[in-house]
Order: C-alpha cells, then sequence, then structure tokens
C-alpha cells in the first residue's frame, strides 16, 4: 500500500512539473567558480537559461580557448576578465549581468556577441522591468568596462540594456553593431572602429561622449536618440557618417546639444531632419567649429527651437548644404566674429551649390550674403544699396525685379506721351449718335496712341543712328535710353545667373 502511494505521489510531481509552460521552470544552477574551471581547463561552456552563482573570475586565464557560450543566463555577481584572450566565440547574448563587468584590455579573435536574443522560455523573475521583452536583451545592471578591448572579430550588442555608464575608451572594433542599444552613459573617448560601426536608433539617455574617435568604414547614427547631448569633438569619421533623423538634445548646464569641434570627415556628414532641443528654457547649441571636411555638411530640414544656434568658427568644408535661412543663426562670441563666420557660411554655400548646379540656392546665398554686407554700409551707402541694387536690379539674382522696373517705367512714359497727344475732347452739339460715335473713335485713338506710344518709348532701348537724330537731344532724352538698356542688362545678367547653360556662358566669356 505505501509502495502504491509512493508511485501516485512522484507520478503527480512528474505530471504536475511537465504540463506547468517552459517559461515556469526554475533556472538552472551553476556555479561561476565551476564556470572558470571548465574554460580554464580547455573544456567548452555551452549553457541556456541557468544562473550564474557568485563572482565569476577569469583574470587568471590566459586564454579562454574554447567556446564560452551562455544565452538568457543570470550572472549574478561581477564579471571579471580583464586581459583574458577569448580565441574562440563568446556569446552571452539575452543574458543578465546584476554585477559590474569587466573586460578592460581582453582580446577576442572571434566573434563578441552580448546581444537580444529570442528567448521565450527563459527564467525573467529576477530581471528588471526594463529587461522583460523579446527579443531578450543582454541587461548590464552595474558598471561596464570594455577600454583597451581588442575585437579582431563582429562585436555585436544589438538591443542591449545598459543600466550604469559603460566604457569603451580606446577600445578597437573590427565591426561593431549598437542597434537598438539602450545606454544611460557611454563613453567611447579614442575608440577605433575599422569597419563598420552602426549605431541605428540606439538610445543615449546620459552623456555619449566619442572625442577623438576613428571611424574608419560606414557610420550610421540614424534615428539614434542623444538624450544628455553627442561630444564627437576631434573624431574621425573617414567615410562621413549619417545622423539622418537623430535626435539631439543637450546635457544639463552645457547648452551644446552635438559637438563636433575640430572633427574630421572624408565622406559626407548627413544631419537630414535631425532634431535639436534644449534640456531647459535656453538655448541650445550644434557646434562645427573647426570642423574640416573634404566631402559634404548636410544640414537640411531641420527641426529646431526657437533659440537654436550654430558654432561655424572657421569651418572648412568642400560643399556645405543648408538652409539659407538657417545661416542667420550661426553664432560667435562677438558681433564681428558673428558676421565674419556668416559670410564665410553664405560664400561656402554659394559656392558649394554652383558647383552642384543648384542655381537658385547659390542665388538665394549671394542675395543674402548682400543683404548682409550691406548692414555694415553707410547710412547713405545703405539707402542707395537698398533702393537700386536691391530693389531694382535684385542683386543680379532677381532677374524679374528689373524687368517690371523697366515695364513699368516704359508704360508709364507712354502714358504721358500718348495724353499729351490726344485729340480735343468731342464737343456738346449734334446728335446724340453723332457724340457716341466720335467719342468711340476718340477712345480708340487714345489706346492706339497709347500702344503706339509704349511701343516707340521701348524702341528707346536699342541703340539709334545718328542720321536719325535732326537736333541735339536733351539730357532727359540722353538719360532715358540709357536707364532703359542698364535695367535690361539687369535683367539679363540675373536671368544668366538663374540659367545655367547662360550661367557658363557668362562665365566663358567673362
Amino acid at each position: 500500500m505505501k509502495r502504491m502511494r509512493l508511485r501516485c505521489g512522484t507520478a503527480c510531481a512528474l505530471a504536475f512539473v511537465f504540463v506547468l509552460p517552459p517559461a515556469a521552470h526554475a533556472a538552472g544552477r551553476i556555479s561561476a567558480k565551476q564556470v572558470a574551471a571548465d574554460l580554464r581547463a580547455g573544456r567548452p561552456v555551452i549553457r541556456e537559461n541557468v544562473v550564474v552563482r557568485g563572482r565569476l573570475d577569469l583574470s587568471t586565464v590566459d586564454t579562454v580557448a574554447r567556446v564560452f557560450e551562455c544565452h538568457a543566463c543570470s550572472f549574478e555577481g561581477d564579471v571579471v576578465a580583464s586581459n583574458v584572450t577569448f580565441a574562440r566565440t563568446i556569446d552571452l547574448s539575452g543574458s543578465r549581468f546584476a554585477g559590474s563587468v569587466n573586460f578592460r584590455g581582453a582580446n577576442f579573435n572571434a566573434p563578441a556577441l552580448f546581444r537580444a536574443v529570442d528567448a521565450p522560455g527563459a527564467d525573467v523573475f529576477d530581471r528588471p522591468q526594463k529587461c522583460v521583452q523579446q527579443p531578450l536583451p543582454a541587461c548590464f545592471e552595474g558598471r561596464v568596462d570594455f577600454s583597451l578591448a581588442v575585437f579582431h572579430d563582429l562585436a555585436s550588442l544589438d538591443g542591449s540594456m545598459f543600466r550604469k555608464p559603460a566604457e569603451f575608451r580606446d577600445t578597437r572594433f573590427t565591426d561593431a553593431t549598437f542597434n537598438s542599444t539602450a545606454f544611460v552613459a557611454a563613453a567611447f573617448d579614442g575608440a577605433a572602429f575599422r569597419g563598420g560601426a552602426l549605431f541605428n536608433t540606439a538610445v543615449l539617455n546620459g552623456k555619449a561622449s566619442f572625442s577623438e574617435a576613428d571611424f574608419r568604414g560606414h557610420t550610421d547614427f540614424s534615428l539614434a536618440h542623444f538624450n544628455g547631448g553627442a561630444d564627437f569633438s576631434g573624431a574621425q569619421l573617414a567615410q562621413g557618417a549619417s545622423f539622418f533623423a537623430a535626435q539631439f538634445k543637450d546635457a544639463p548646464r552645457s547648452g551644446t546639444a552635438a559637438r563636433f569641434q575640430g572633427a574630421t570627415a572624408g565622406g559626407d556628414l548627413n544631419f537630414t531632419f535631425a532634431y535639436f532641443a534644449p534640456a531647459g528654457d535656453r538655448d541650445v547649441t550644434a557646434n562645427f567649429a573647426d570642423f574640416v571636411s573634404g566631402a559634404a555638411l548636410v544640414l537640411r530640414d531641420l527641426d529646431e527651437p526657437e533659440h537654436f544656434r550654430f558654432r561655424m568658427d572657421r569651418l572648412q568644408v568642400r560643399d556645405l548644404r543648408m538652409d539659407v535661412n538657417d545661416i542667420q543663426k550661426v553664432d560667435a562670441e562677438t558681433d564681428e566674429n558673428r558676421t565674419l563666420y556668416q559670410t564665410r557660411a553664405y560664400t561656402t554655400l554659394e559656392a558649394s551649390a554652383k558647383d552642384r548646379g543648384d542655381l537658385a540656392e547659390a542665388n538665394d546665398a549671394h542675395y543674402a550674403l548682400q543683404v548682409l554686407k550691406s548692414k555694415h554700409y553707410s547710412t547713405v551707402g545703405r539707402m542707395l544699396d537698398y533702393v537700386f541694387y536691391r530693389g531694382i536690379a535684385g542683386y543680379l539674382v532677381r532677374p524679374l525685379r528689373p524687368l517690371l522696373v523697366l515695364l513699368v517705367l516704359v508704360t508709364l512714359l507712354a502714358s504721358i506721351r500718348a495724353f499729351a497727344q490726344a485729340s480735343p475732347p468731342v464737343p456738346e452739339s449734334g446728335p446724340r449718335r453723332s457724340r457716341r460715335s466720335a467719342a468711340w473713335h476718340g477712345a480708340t485713338r487714345r489706346c492706339s496712341d497709347l500702344v503706339t506710344c509704349f511701343l516707340a518709348t521701348f524702341s528707346r532701348v536699342g541703340l539709334r543712328r545718328g542720321a536719325d537724330r535732326t537736333e541735339s537731344p536733351s539730357i532727359g532724352q540722353e538719360l532715358e535710353p540709357l536707364a532703359y538698356r542698364i535695367l535690361l542688362v539687369c535683367a539679363l545678367l540675373g536671368l544668366a545667373n538663374s540659367n545655367p547653360t547662360l550661367r557658363q556662358m557668362v562665365d566663358t566669356l567673362f
């Protein structure tokens, strides 16, 4: 009877265990010392959904020669692997690290994977709420240090979460992916990326520092969020970088949302649709002072707050692409320097737009540049510039302005001449029908005279032969065709500056 009860109890217990869903299974447990001993002895460690108890110390292991794989595991203590060489793949994807993680000076000769992983049966009861999602992220709850580490192969931390500051100072990467990775704060100062560096949709909630970093391959920060400011001072971007639709918010008490001061780029640096916002109610700045690029700096369609400013001190780029009105936001320490750097920005924008064949933008930049220069003229000079050079000639890039002035002037003078030559009014006596007929003929005659005078006046634009002159012309008669010709020349020059083919002809002739 007792044997029967024992068998029934065992069967019920087994049934209870196996009918539970996989997520309710208790995770296995293993000692961190056992993991270290296996790796030290050259045995592979391949685990999944286990709890590693204690402090995992691999600092006494010179080389981990076999695979170290632990998916969706939970490391309860610190992980120490400074100056260790991993000859084979290390894959800790989806794992939780409750303590600090130290891979300082480590060498990874094979792929190093700390990314999110699909693990629907993983035990997640001991994880923070933000680390409980699918795919299951690698969750670092303590400080992380990969400084001076060397990744000779792929380093993938896609979708991982760093809940304390992470340091990658002077780290050497081959190909690195941090897509959708979330950082509290990250320091990549002096890091080198020999291959691709992908930070698409990454979220950096604290300060993100990439000062003096070296990006040699494809670099992509599209849709990344820099919520504590981004510092790329002195960084080298050999193939440029994309910050398409990235978001930049300045750090508290900083005022600078994006800092690229002293950086260099060999390819396009693209900030199209980038978003800039202050941490509080104050000015926010994007700093490109001393930035040098042999390609394009693209600052198109930015989403900016009202008090947004650029710093472009000593900016040197081959191709500047930005909205003309945004150059008014270029700031400096003094009014004199502000004017100087805005002038240089307009000049660079005009020249690069001409090189691209975008004459519309080049003309807009030229027009804005002349307006800026006119602010420093004398009072008389500003008046003459406003009325004649800007208002009438359109700075030789608005061809419709001199044309409209020419037509208005010709029409006005033709009207005066036509009415001066008009016939006397129709007498009131006589039959009504005759008076109406005479009035009608008088009106048509005036219109005809007006058209005739208009054509005659407009013909004064052309050169007249000396033989046609029967008497010495007055000063007014000399000045009138001269004014027409000046307006016509201004219109032709403006038209030439607005048409690529005509522009090439003018450049060839002059």
